[in-house]
């Protein structure tokens, strides 16, 4: 058994799934640190070159004739047919650009909360991507971990008491970005798709066989998508300076621990729609925004409201997991 199959066994599938939400649960942390607010599209940049330098080593290991001039050949001639989906795995770039901008307007703890949207944005695009649609027990179970996530919203944000919360005016500006970088998170599993394309094309070109294709098909995009538009952000960056080496470093880092989250999620997730696996994303915002509270980074949280909706959630998803794929 390959690695790719093994990791979609329900076990090992968690398992996975639970190292890269913690992953990405210390992203935010990170981006405070790194003084992402003042310097957004410089992180934006940087991450994004260590995410893609990161993945194109890994490929280059691990599948490295999809890295050959045949490999890429067959990468360009998809690319050409499929523009639209690169088009959206472009704009999954922007999500922690627009996080980094949103917590200059409301506190970090409820920019960080709204990434518990982004597994249920995950699910909606995937559907439509495949062009199908969601079950009404599938709908049912999103609704649920919905009411879930603002219950971890209101736990870690609106408890908060800062000058900013007054303002509903930078509040709004502030949700509106954090529901585009929601938008853009869910944009992910546009390189999913794109990435079950170029397995098959791949698999006709005789450079290589099996589940695992798929996942180096997704990463691959990303990697590619990502190395494209980090210059750019890196050349909109120039005048806002340079911040310490301290910050700069940290933003690096934000791109490795980004990579071994997407990397594991794409690898447990496979190239179907899954509601278990993708609504165990929904817990990263509360590791999230406990790591936050530990470091001193947010306020107060409603602990009794944070573990009743991350109850909720895992619930939810329980049922969307047992029944969610019958519609009848």
């Amino acid at each position: 058994m390959s690695i790719a199959q093994l990791a979609r066994t329900p076990v090992v599938a968690a398992l996975l799934l639970v190292v890269a939400t913690f992953s990405y649960s210390i992203v935010p942390s990170l981006n405070f640190f790194a003084n992402g607010s003042d310097y957004p599209l410089l992180l934006t940049g940087l991450m994004r070159l260590g995410f893609s330098a990161g993945i194109l080593v890994l490929l280059f290991a691990l599948y490295r004739p999809l890295l050959s001039r045949k490999g890429l050949a067959v990468v360009k001639r998809v690319a050409r047919s499929e523009w639209k989906l690169i088009g959206l795995a472009m704009l999954t770039t922007w999500d922690v650009a627009l996080f980094s901008l949103a917590y200059r307007f409301m506190d970090i703890s409820i920019a960080t909360a709204m990434t518990a949207m982004v597994p249920a944005s995950n699910v909606v695009f995937l559907a439509l991507l495949n062009k199908s649609w969601l079950t009404w027990r599938q709908k049912a179970g999103l609704l649920l971990c919905m009411v879930g996530a603002l219950a971890v919203m209101w736990a870690g944000g609106f408890m908060i008491e800062t000058d900013r919360m007054d303002e509903l005016w930078n509040l709004g500006i502030g949700v509106a970005l954090g529901l585009g970088m929601v938008a853009c998170g869910g944009l992910t599993v546009s390189a999913l798709r794109l990435g079950e394309i170029l397995a098959i094309e791949w698999y006709w070109e005789e450079l290589g066989t099996g589940a695992g294709m798929v996942w180096g098909g997704s990463m691959l995009v990303l990697a590619l998508a990502q190395g494209v538009t980090a210059p750019l952000f890196l050349a909109l960056a120039i005048p806002a300076g340079i911040p310490s080496v301290g910050a700069l470093g940290l933003m690096l880092l934000m791109g490795l621990a980004v990579l071994l989250g997407t990397a594991l999620w794409a690898l447990a997730n496979g190239s179907g729609l899954r509601p278990m696996v993708n609504g165990l994303g929904y817990l990263q915002p509360g590791w999230a925004l406990l790591i936050l509270v530990v470091l001193g980074i947010a306020g107060a949280v409603n602990w009794v409201a944070m573990v009743g909706g991350l109850a909720l959630i895992v619930a939810a998803n329980a049922l969307m997991q047992i029944w969610g794929g019958r519609d009848y």
